[in-house]
């Protein structure tokens, strides 16, 4: 792997964000927002004030549609305030609009606005995503970064978890990330997983959804797979996480290889490893350094996580040295809305580029090229370099 390396700032724009309320009596808690998608699927997800049966008409773009050729699904067979409908048979690379319908008992109506959303690319497309982390309880920001975000038109996105800052908080699902996230979320689907403020709660499994165990999963992008993992849970050797994340890389024939989790192998935190000021940091949670050896033993290009509220990037990585021909890059972007933290006061070993502020990531793939950017939320990019494989 060659890796070309290049650390600007440039002043892009600014933004802002306008929440949305409630008018009426049945109305939506949560509007529509997209989740685990593929070549022939999109996962829509909603809520509503009341119980109701629902359904979702969409239809396939076209060019000059006068009179668009609407397809619904068969609708829920029973009413619930929480709906989930995956549409299937859909065609790869293909944009669709879609709208969701909801009908109470006593015959009130709930109809979307029109959104629209793109299946995932052919393997040989270029595509893009966005890489998100740590939005926690800061409605403002997060309603920021993910407009900004919004304004790249990523194909999709990942986030490292700590989606909310109480996982049994029903409100911060709704209030904090859902609502704030609407602009984006409504047409680009997140991948999500698991952070300790989720606290393995009910609601990571009502408001996001994946393939089962849900807490571990991957997927597949155009040429690169994405393996998600609860870091929370046990990742030693010989447990369910190691196992499972070990056959999966094994199998995996994608060009490039990605793994997103919520806690740093690698970190230069001033304080959650250690006081740096006062003692010797261990520069890393050692709950996860045991992956490490997978990573370098099927070559995974880039591990993302958050944790820590800050950015940084490391040298590519292997065995505990710098290697720039065969290394793993760890970028820690735990910049969606949490406090922010600091670094410790003298620079780590395999440090190559930190930031202090709100931010997040944004990668363009075709073939075997890659393009990465860091963008804060006054829409400064601070980081970007290149891979070559």
């Amino acid at each position: 792997m060659r890796v070309f390396l290049c650390s600007v700032i440039v002043f892009l724009a600014g933004s802002s964000f306008a929440a949305q309320e409630k008018t009426d009596s049945f109305d939506f808690v949560v509007k529509p927002y997209l989740q685990y998608s593929t070549q022939n699927q999109m996962t829509i997800l909603w809520e509503t004030t009341a119980p109701a049966k629902s359904q979702v008409q969409y239809y396939e773009a076209v060019i000059h549609s006068v009179s668009p050729e609407w397809m619904e699904t068969p609708g829920q067979g029973t009413e619930s305030e929480m709906n989930e409908i995956a549409l299937t048979g859909l065609k790869p690379e293909t944009n669709y609009f879609y709208r969701t319908i909801s009908t109470t008992e006593d015959g009130q109506k709930l109809e979307s606005e029109l959104y629209s959303f793109k299946t995932a690319v052919k393997e040989d497309s270029a595509y893009a995503f966005a890489v998100f982390s740590d939005s926690q309880t800061n409605p403002e920001v997060w309603g920021k970064i993910a407009e900004l975000a919004w304004r790249e038109r990523p194909n999709f996105a990942v986030h490292a978890g700590d989606i909310v800052g109480t996982g049994g908080n029903k409100s911060q699902w709704v209030d904090h990330f859902l609502k704030p996230g609407h602009v984006f979320m409504s047409r680009i689907p997140i991948f999500a997983i698991l952070g300790n403020h989720e606290n393995d709660d009910a609601n990571y499994y009502r408001y996001i959804s994946n393939p089962k165990p849900e807490y571990y999963y991957s997927f597949q992008y155009g040429n690169a797979q994405f393996f998600l993992l609860d870091s929370c849970r046990d990742a030693a050797p010989g447990g369910e996480i190691y196992r499972w994340l070990d056959s999966a890389l094994a199998s995996s024939k994608s060009r490039w290889k990605f793994v997103v989790h919520h806690h740093p192998p690698y970190s230069s935190d001033e304080n959650d490893y250690g006081d740096a000021y006062k003692e010797k940091s261990l520069l890393a949670d050692r709950h996860v350094q045991s992956l490490i050896s997978l990573y370098e033993k099927h070559n995974v290009d880039m591990v993302f996580f958050g944790h820590i509220h800050d950015y940084e990037r490391t040298w590519p990585l292997r065995q505990n040295r710098i290697n720039h021909q065969n290394g793993v890059i760890y970028i820690q972007t735990g910049g969606c809305g949490g406090d922010l933290e600091n670094y410790a006061p003298t620079r780590s070993w395999f440090t190559q580029k930190v930031h202090r502020d709100h931010h997040f990531c944004l990668i363009n793939i075709h073939d075997n090229h890659l393009e990465f950017q860091a963008i804060d939320r006054n829409w400064n990019l601070f980081d970007a370099f290149s891979l070559v494989k």
